[in-house]
């Protein structure tokens, strides 16, 4: 069973850190092309630290 990373639609993105020195962003991402990557291969293969 797969887990759902994303809704397909658009959607919002909200962010805030204040102790970190990051004020609040919102951005729009295409829910659809996250769903995508979950389809991906790896680029690399794995190093040796990811054991």
């Amino acid at each position: 069973m797969a887990l759902a990373l994303a809704p397909r639609d658009s959607f919002e993105f909200a962010m805030e850190w204040p102790v970190g020195g990051i004020e609040l962003s919102i951005v729009e991402l295409d829910g659809a092309a996250i769903a995508a990557a979950q389809q991906a291969a790896p680029y690399w293969p794995e190093s040796p630290q990811d054991g």
